[in-house]
């Protein structure tokens, strides 16, 4: 959200624009993640991108119904 390239909304913007026109019947849910320290990630360490990667995976590994990424009862 540091970043003055961009309004700190732009993003939330985006993100029901892709709840409006989702395609989806099952309503599956759309991933939007808030980093308030961030900007674009041009200083991010490489843990730090590591870690929004395993996020993001994770997420897709969860929506398209990997074995080991399902919520447990």
């Amino acid at each position: 959200m540091k970043d003055a390239r961009l309004p700190a909304w732009q993003g939330a913007k985006f993100f029901a624009k892709l709840r409006e026109v989702s395609t989806s019947k099952y309503q599956k849910p759309i991933l939007m993640k808030i980093d308030f320290k961030g900007g674009h990630g041009l200083t991010a360490s490489m843990t730090k991108r590591n870690e929004e990667l395993v996020d993001v995976l994770s997420f897709a590994f969860w929506q398209t119904g990997h074995p080991d990424f399902q919520l447990k009862d």
